[in-house]
């Protein structure tokens, strides 16, 4: 290289050195002090780091005091950490490891040349960096641990706070699953969008963000006060992807499972259902090396997976299985076939469900000199899924599914850098593309709504022109000055910037709704819906949302003696949006005087985060460690729940929803024709829709969380821990249907509203705002251990945590109606009370065992045992949807019952007119929920659901480190006996139990109600639950590996 490149270089290094932004902990570093045997400190001692599997050597000299810094090193090791000083003997530790954003301490005495070394060097290795909450996962528990998806939730849930729900969603200390976030090497690979279950991008595909055997370390972080870590109230998981090393190392394996490897399921009258043809592969490799020995390395991963899974919803002698007694779903078929001419799919069963994906991972990690180490690594993932959502309560026909597409491509580059003995620099530049959309099996179909959702066939109703892209650009760094060995100062700022374009029309082959397959037969409807574009010349108009998250910070770590640490630190961060939705002046007309109008988003709010956090050695000898901490954590939101703004002003779509006869056309032109001539929509004039409003003063999800724990080692080579976490809700959303005006008070002290009260001009004005209420809790004791004995070790753990999470919301949908409709509510349906939350699970244990036997020689055979039982998640009792609102608020599904306990304020009759009550009574007596709130509205979430268990087992067998052998039982006890591991669940986390079906006096909604008790339903609370077919079995996945 000519002068000219290397000056050029050297200033692209200094410049990248130079830009100070914020970043996640992707490196773990070392610091100490480097004495002479008198006890003088050495200043210009050198000190190197240097990790053997790749030759890297990171180092500098120490300062005045003695004290040094290393920064930025690779997790794992071995490092071996040298220190000399002229005169001195060499001083050496050559087993350090290192994790994610660990700050180990190493000190070194060193000797005179003219003593010996063993005489005099006295070296010290201890962790002080842990203050918050949180677990560090290296790639033997990952290898390790029980798992059929392969995923990291997988590990993560070793955490005493993570819990993972029935959808694959997993929240952490109570919060909201999308409150979490995911990073891998520093880049946001969460579903910042978030419309995945799981928080994950690929879950709405069947697949994972990336694959398991790329994976070096995994972080979950609770309570970390580091500023550093951000973007989160629930948690964060931080993963590190894996290197290369001076030596070449390839592997292949492969995962398989079919409906052999799955257990039957065994009804309480002892009838076995076997699972049907079912199966899932998974093929990949991953090789590493050097590419110039000590200098580059690379690493690469792919992976190609298949499952084939079966639906095995079937009919009962022609009969949907739903709620209203099911549906001639032969005749429905028949009726859809030869009137309305349309393909169905059919309604056999099993439906198979095809889930391809391709994942790959690339990464080359190159040490420019002693100073500056680049590091750039490629993930992508290419997954398909076949969806049709047949269920026991809404019988989807063949056809009225879909396919989801989703393409990912995220690449990250890392600049780390020692400036010198006082700073260091860690820049990163990433960018994220996500592209996913629907495949319709019915486009030009549309979509038939049978029973009250008891069947479907036509388009599905939300898929139609469904996409949504993705583009996020994250820069970000940390700059590092050592003041002293009292003293380290970080700051820093961030910018993630994010585009979307999102397409989402609800309804745009327009639905057909009949009561049941007589009207279907005749034509009857008694309801219609269909959106439509607001925009002429564009039939499909995205939604096209912008924002930017920045943020800065600043912080101070202050070793005040060998025994107390304390991190203190302040992060300001701007969210902003620089484009506003359309405005819609009619609605402003009726709403201004409340500060509101669809053009306005909550742009420029500040968020700020003081944090503190300590680490107390007890005794100086890290027997004993008192850790802690308070703060603030700013998170972000599902920027849906933003783009809804975009979608629903009005300006870019209409809507229709009219009771009136709509004639049947397969065309939407016709359709709108029609409509046009019933008078529902009048060309030129303005058309109501539902409006989606945002308090232009609304802040991101924000907690103040607070956290104390003691950690001793204890005798038999345990360690002990005794934690409590608290998180306050400073800021969440609430959601409101604001054209709703109060007019009246019903019998049961609830409010009764006119549903659009204050305009007839629009639908439904939903409007997003903030609220400081709720809190959560936890509560934990934990003891882990390894033992070396001899011939087989064992490393183990076990944990229980008592949990209590409230909230008035919490947020199960990506639409702003949803999130206000499927929120049961009592007495103010725009005032949610303060009760248990979807995420509490009151009580949780976990436990890990893990023995490894040598029964031959170099060939370690390895049992992993994963348990975990846990309180059932909450579901409450509500109305269920009929023909008439029982409060008036605009939606039947929202509200929650009353429990009547004097029969003359009630006319409680069942299916056939009939009396009741002495059946409903019977009921409310058997269950303890009910019978708590006896003449009261029951809370949301008043129910419980059953505990769980389940246990989980991985065989692995090497065979002389070139073959290895695995069996991972997934409910394991299930296996062992057919009456455990049953996993039950309420559909939805509701039941309705009451149907409201008019007022004594139509006029008078304060006169008797009358409701529906279907006693025949309901006789005992054991049937309001639903067994998980899938979960409850046991299953299988053989693995076979390959090492070269």
């Amino acid at each position: 290289m000519n002068n000219y490149g290397r000056t050029f270089v050297r200033f692209f290094l200094f410049f990248l050195s130079a830009v100070v932004f914020s970043q996640v902990l992707t490196t773990g570093s070392v610091n100490g002090v480097v004495k002479g045997g008198d006890g003088q400190a050495l200043e210009g001692a050198n000190v190197v780091a240097k990790h053997i599997p790749s030759g890297t050597s990171s180092g500098g000299t120490t300062r005045s005091d003695g004290s040094f810094n290393i920064p930025n090193l690779k997790v794992g090791g071995p490092y071996i950490i040298t220190a000399s000083f002229i005169g001195y003997s060499d001083g050496e530790n050559p087993g350090v490891y290192v994790s994610i954003g660990e700050n180990k301490t190493v000190d070194f005495a060193l000797s005179t040349k003219a003593i010996e070394l063993s005489d005099v060097l006295v070296i010290v290795t201890k962790d002080i960096n842990k203050m918050g909450s949180g677990t560090q996962h290296n790639d033997q528990v990952i290898s390790n641990m029980p798992t059929v998806e392969r995923g990291m939730y997988d590990v993560a849930k070793l955490n005493p706070y993570v819990v993972e729900g029935g959808d694959g969603e997993v929240n952490i200390a109570g919060k909201h699953p999308n409150y979490n976030t995911v990073k891998i090497d520093g880049a946001v690979l969460n579903d910042v969008f978030g419309l995945a279950d799981n928080g994950l991008p690929g879950d709405q595909a069947g697949t994972q963000p990336i694959s398991l055997d790329a994976i070096e370390e995994l972080q979950v972080a609770v309570s970390p006060f580091d500023v550093r870590q951000h973007g989160f109230t629930g948690g964060a998981l931080n993963a590190v992807t894996r290197s290369g090393t001076n030596d070449l190392k390839a592997s292949a394996y492969m995962y398989t499972k079919n409906e052999g490897f799955i257990g039957d399921y065994v009804e309480e009258d002892g009838t076995k259902n076997e699972y049907p043809e079912f199966s899932e592969n998974v093929f990949g490799a991953r090789v590493s090396g050097p590419i110039i020995k000590d200098k580059m390395h690379y690493f690469v991963n792919v992976e190609s997976s298949k499952k084939s899974t079966p639906n095995t919803v079937t009919i009962e002698s022609g009969k949907a299985q739903s709620y209203d007694g099911g549906l001639d779903i032969v005749r429905v078929d028949s009726a859809l076939t030869n009137i309305y001419g349309i393909n169905t799919g059919g309604y056999s069963s099993p439906l198979t469900s095809e889930t391809p994906s391709l994942k790959f991972l690339a990464k080359v990690d190159y040490n420019v000199n002693n100073k500056h180490r680049l590091s750039f690594r490629h993930n992508m993932v290419n997954a398909t899924d076949d969806i049709n959502a047949r269920s026991t309560g809404n019988f989807y026909f063949g056809n009225a599914g879909y396919v989801f597409n989703h393409k990912q491509n995220s690449s990250m580059l890392h600049l780390y850098s020692s400036l010198n003995d006082k700073m260091s620099n860690e820049f990163t530049f990433g960018y994220t593309s996500i592209r996913d959309f629907r495949d319709e099996s019915s486009p030009n179909v549309p979509t038939f709504n049978i029973g009250f959702w008891a069947a479907s066939a036509g388009a599905e109703q939300y898929s139609i022109g469904n996409k949504l892209d993705q583009d996020i650009l994250q820069v970000s760094d940390n700059f590092t000055y050592y003041l002293n060995n009292e003293h380290t100062l970080a700051a820093g700022f961030s910018l993630e910037n994010y585009s979307f374009t999102n397409g989402f029309f609800r309804n745009f082959n327009g639905v057909y709704y009949y009561g049941d397959e007589q009207d279907l037969i005749d034509g009857s409807t008694w309801r219609y819906e269909l959106t439509y574009s607001a925009i002429d010349g564009d039939p499909q108009p995205f939604a096209k949302v912008k924002a930017s998250l920045f943020g800065v910070y600043a912080q101070d770590n202050w070793k005040i003696n060998d025994q107390l640490r304390l991190t203190t630190g302040v992060r300001l961060d701007i969210p902003t949006f620089p484009d506003n939705p359309a405005a819609n002046d009619t609605v402003a007309k009726y709403f201004s005087g409340m500060g509101l109008k669809t053009d306005q988003m909550p742009s420029g709010n500040m968020h700020v985060s003081p944090r503190i956090g300590f680490n107390y050695d007890l005794k100086d000898q890290n027997n004993t460690v008192l850790r802690g901490g308070a703060g603030v954590f700013s998170g972000s939101p599902k920027f849906v729940w933003m783009s809804n703004n975009y979608s629903n002003s009005g300006m870019l779509l209409k809507s229709i929803r009219t009771s009136s006869a709509v004639p049947f056309s397969m065309n939407r032109d016709e359709q709108i024709a029609s409509l046009v001539e019933l008078g529902e929509i009048v060309p030129g004039e303005y058309q109501k829709s539902e409006i989606n409003l945002v308090d232009k003063d609304l802040k991101f999800p924000q907690v103040l969380r607070t956290n104390l724990a003691i950690e001793r080692k204890l005798p038999f080579g345990l360690n002990g821990t005794l934690e409590m976490l608290y998180s306050k809700t400073m800021n969440d959303y609430k959601y409101q249907q604001i054209n709703a005006v109060k007019t009246h008070t019903l019998m049961d002290g609830r409010d009764y509203y006119t549903t659009y009260g204050v305009t007839s001009n629009t639908y439904h004005v939903m409007l997003v705002t903030n609220t400081d209420q709720g809190y959560q809790y936890n509560l934990s004791g934990m003891l882990d251990g390894y033992w070396d004995l001899g011939s087989y070790n064992l490393l183990g753990g076990l944990s229980y945590t008592y949990s209590q999470s409230k909230d008035i919301n919490s947020l199960t949908s990506s639409q702003a109606r949803s999130n206000w409709k499927y929120n049961p509510v009592g007495m103010n349906t725009n005032e949610p009370n303060l009760t248990s939350s979807n995420y509490e699970v009151p009580h949780r244990i976990v436990g890990s065992l893990g023995a490894t036997f040598n029964f031959i020689e170099k060939s370690p055979t390895t049992f992993s045992f994963f348990y975990e039982g846990q309180s059932g998640r909450p579901f409450s009792y509500k109305g269920e949807e009929g023909d008439v609102d029982y409060n008036g608020d605009g939606d039947a599904r929202n509200d929650l019952i009353f429990v009547f306990d004097d029969e003359t304020k009630v006319n409680m009759i069942d299916n056939d007119g009939n009396s009741a009550w002495d059946a409903w009574t019977n009921y409310v007596n058997q269950d303890d929920a009910l019978k708590e709130y006896k003449g009261k509205i029951i809370d949301r979430n008043a129910g419980r659901q059953p505990w769980r268990n389940r246990l989980d087992l991985r065989i692995t067998q090497k065979l002389f480190d070139r073959v290895e052998l695995t069996l991972d039982i997934l409910n394991f006890s299930n296996l062992l006996s057919s009456d455990a591991g049953k996993q039950e669940y309420v559909r939805y986390g509701t039941v309705d139990l009451l149907e409201f079906t008019g007022f004594a006096d139509e006029d008078d909604p304060t006169s008797k109600p009358t409701f529906v008790f279907d006693k025949d339903r309901y006789t005992k609370t054991e049937d309001v639950f639903s067994v998980d077919d899938f979960g409850s079995r046991w299953q299988m996945l053989l693995g076979l590996r390959i090492n070269i």
